[in-house]
């Protein structure tokens, strides 16, 4: 018997083809709230106005402009405006073909591990690190605008990156400590 979450985002956003689609999105203007949905790709959230709360996972988090949201491929996940506040932020949804890295196993980070891992919610401008990951952040959005050749480099140079600002700032951790112990053995023999 095969069993689906309920919720599955029937729109396809992105394909190995194009890795990553960009979207700017206003609440109420846009739609009122994002209902409850998932899909197979990551989700990278930026937010510029306003304050709300985001759930993931049946867990729900608040947050103000200036934060970064990270929503794992597979995790169900909805946002909602506090009171009648405007909210506006900007979106890059990640193909998980654009996360791999090398098919080597000597990767460090290869995009299944990096897809799993926990990514804390919501990254703030008072936690370590949020300088150099919001210009990174800021970057990814800019250059996701478009498909051309040399901003999917960018992009995918800037996930790297943000990949590698969100576990040197602390705000990465894997899901038990079996693979905590895994992913520490892969990092120290790179």
């Amino acid at each position: 018997m095969v069993v689906t979450k309920p919720g599955l985002e029937h729109r396809m956003h992105t394909s190995a083809q194009e890795p990553y689609k960009y979207y700017e999105t206003c609440i109420p203007d846009d739609f009122p709230q994002v209902h409850v949905h998932w899909h197979d790709e990551m989700e990278i959230i930026l937010v510029h106005e306003g304050h709300g709360i985001v759930h993931v996972n049946g867990v729900s988090f608040l947050f103000s402009a200036g934060d970064l949201l990270c929503i794992q491929p597979g995790h169900p996940h909805a946002i909602q405006r506090q009171s009648d506040e405007y909210m506006r932020y900007s979106t890059c949804i990640v193909h998980p073909s654009a996360l791999l890295i090398s098919p080597t196993p000597s990767c460090v980070i290869p995009g299944e591990e990096f897809t799993a891992l926990n990514i804390r919610i919501p990254i703030s401008p008072e936690q370590s690190g949020w300088p150099e990951i919001f210009r990174c952040a800021d970057e990814l959005m800019r250059y996701s605008c478009t498909n051309t050749m040399p901003d999917m480099l960018m992009v995918r140079s800037r996930l790297l990156e943000l990949a590698y600002l969100l576990l040197t700032n602390g705000h990465v951790f894997p899901p038990d400590e079996q693979k905590q112990s895994e992913f520490l053995l892969s990092a120290s023999s790179a």
